[in-house]
């Protein structure tokens, strides 16, 4: 996805890359909820985290204290699971989205 964004045009690449942030967090704790995934979930979290660190400092921080299932039942934790990320972008930025989901 990244590379996908970073090979975009520049007039939406900012609006795209807000929507790596929702989907790191997903990815993390949804490996998370899987014990024999553990590993390979916080490899991926320590591979990744320096990336959001400017502007998602103190999310990070949280996510840091995560090294196992029972972590994700913190209600600090869990609103990540439960609330929905609210990402703005125009119509444009969306179509160009969608259309690399839909052919990922």
């Amino acid at each position: 996805m990244r590379t996908f964004i970073d090979q975009s045009l520049d007039e939406f690449k900012s609006e795209l890359q807000r929507v790596l942030f929702p989907i790191f967090v997903c990815l993390f704790l949804n490996m998370m909820l899987h014990e024999e995934l553990k590993l390979e979930a916080l490899a991926f979290f320590n591979s990744v985290k320096n990336d959001f660190e400017n502007l998602h400092r103190a999310e990070i921080t949280l996510l840091e204290t995560v090294h196992d299932v029972s972590r994700l039942s913190d209600p600090e934790i869990a609103k990540f699971l439960k609330n929905k990320f609210f990402v703005k972008m125009s119509r444009q930025a969306y179509t160009i989205f969608k259309f690399q989901i839909d052919f990922s």
